[in-house]
């Protein structure tokens, strides 16, 4: 019996392009290995979540369109974009350190699948980028 650990962390739910895609490849695995188990974490609902909804929203709202707080909600921003390659990709530390954790607990198949590049692309032609992505290899 295979297990799927989910772990979600977009506070955004079904508007959130990373959720979409989990569901995806949870719904694949879960056809592939029928008597699988699905053990999930949500870390946007912990007590201590890294992002707010207001911060997300604040994020896709026009820039004309912001208020002060929308401002302060997203102060730092401006550092985002496309980590996987180019210029930023020094910068995605988090990627490896979790997939050195969950090797070192004992997962042996790891699969990192990004939506980024959301502002610079536009929300659904990253979307689709990620979802075709999706490609089970176990």
């Amino acid at each position: 019996m295979k297990q799927i650990l989910h772990i979600m962390s977009s506070p955004k739910e079904d508007s959130s392009a990373s959720r979409k895609m989990e569901k995806k490849l949870v719904q694949q695995l879960l056809e592939k290995y029928a008597d699988g188990t699905v053990v999930e974490y949500d870390l946007s609902r912990m007590e201590i979540p890294h992002l707010a909804e207001n911060h997300i929203n604040a994020f896709f709202k026009p820039a004309d369109q912001r208020t002060e707080k929308d401002g302060q909600d997203i102060i730092f921003s401006d550092k985002a974009g496309v980590y996987s390659e180019g210029k930023l990709k020094d910068y995605d530390f988090v990627t490896n350190y979790v997939q050195f954790f969950l090797e070192l607990i004992g997962i042996e198949v790891i699969a990192v699948f990004r939506a980024e590049g959301q502002a610079i692309f536009g929300r659904e032609e990253s979307l689709n980028i990620g979802l075709q992505s999706i490609v089970l290899n176990v």
